[in-house]
């Protein structure tokens, strides 16, 4: 985590916000604020946000739609959203979870159960950055080594074709060692290109038949 997380606080009521932030800057919190849901989109689209605690109930914009936006933004699809609100009955907070909210808080705010819930989904998003980088550099990698491993194989087929080596075999660990390379670090073998996955057997089965009497011994 971020030594200091940034959280968008979304209300129409400044006292409202005022009082949310009191409790987080407290805990080593960032806070921007929006008090409109028109407000929020924007600040959002300029500002890397880590957690929104967002109204329901505002003039124009309200947190449903603001959510609804969000969710349909790829770089935001994971996004915590937090919705605060009066509303109590079953089916508000159905439409929130439709919407795509991840957790929702009562008001009036409970100091602890604020912190509680903004400390869980934080920890979720960490874990879900983590993933995502790992799996960008997991397949950064991968595209490097096949590229090299293809780069060999050609060169390999180019060296057959020019009579500089005399027995396929002898070139299959370096294609063995190169293929090994992609997958231990990964635990996963990506197939390559299918004019290139055959080269080393079709390099062995006509080599043979190039090899004059008494060479390849």
């Amino acid at each position: 985590m971020k030594d200091k997380p940034v959280i968008l606080i979304v209300d129409d009521k400044s006292q409202n916000i005022e009082l949310l932030e009191t409790y987080l800057v407290s805990q080593g919190y960032e806070i921007i604020q929006a008090t409109s849901g028109e407000e929020a989109l924007r600040t959002l689209s300029s500002n890397k946000i880590d957690l929104i605690l967002l109204d329901v109930m505002m003039p124009g914009i309200d947190g449903y739609e603001v959510t609804r936006r969000v969710r349909q933004d790829d770089a935001q699809r994971l996004l915590p959203i937090i919705l605060v609100t009066a509303l109590r009955e079953p089916e508000d907070r159905v439409k929130g979870i439709e919407a795509g909210c991840d957790d929702f808080l009562s008001k009036p705010v409970d100091k602890m159960e604020l912190l509680a819930r903004v400390r869980s989904l934080l920890k979720i998003k960490d874990y879900n950055d983590l993933m995502i980088n790992y799996q960008i550099l997991e397949n950064s990698f991968k595209e490097v080594m096949e590229s090299k491993l293809i780069k060999r194989i050609e060169e390999l087929e180019h060296d057959l074709k020019e009579g500089k080596s005399s027995f396929a075999g002898d070139n299959l660990p370096a294609v063995h060692s190169a293929w090994t390379t992609i997958e231990a670090p990964t635990g996963l073998a990506t197939p390559l290109p299918a004019n290139k996955v055959g080269c080393p057997i079709a390099v062995g089965r006509l080599l043979p038949k190039q090899v004059g009497p008494g060479q390849g011994r």
